[in-house]
């Protein structure tokens, strides 16, 4: 679509301008997906947005705001078919966070989206007091 614009029914220079007209806004047809309500501290995170016939202009927001109300960087990466947006971030601390989601300035459904960070467990704080053989275990043989 353009609009031509005239001035005493001479056009004006760069006339006549495009105009993009997006198709409506349909908010329901956003997908969170991949968005694990509880992730390992100091470990990169990745979910996806995908806008597949939600219309609109298609702009996708991430906002991750930390247990200490500190923003977190994330990376918003849009996929080949303009749809699906990857979303990379890694949570620096333990505690609460807070993941705001928006498409062309609104929440989708769901957001904010409540995530818990936790310390990855530490292999070198396991022990065994006794070491049991195959044949101390039901059906095991030794």
């Amino acid at each position: 679509m353009a609009v031509t614009v005239t001035y005493g029914g001479d056009a004006i220079p760069k006339s006549p301008f495009p105009v993009y007209v997006a198709p409506p806004l349909d908010l329901g047809k956003v997908k969170v997906q991949g968005l694990n309500n509880k992730v390992d501290v100091g470990r990169d995170q990745e979910f996806t947005v995908n806008t597949r016939g939600a219309g609109g202009q298609g702009q996708v927001d991430v906002k991750i705001s930390s247990p200490s109300r500190r923003p977190i960087p994330c990376k918003v990466e849009t996929g080949a078919t303009n749809d699906v947006h990857s979303v990379k971030y890694m949570p620096p601390e333990e505690g609460q966070y807070k993941v705001d989601v928006t498409y062309d300035g609104n929440p989708v459904p769901g957001s904010p989206f409540a995530i818990e960070a936790v310390m990855p467990p530490d292999p070198t704080k396991v022990s065994s007091s006794r070491v049991l053989s195959a044949a101390g275990c039901p059906g095991g043989r030794g």
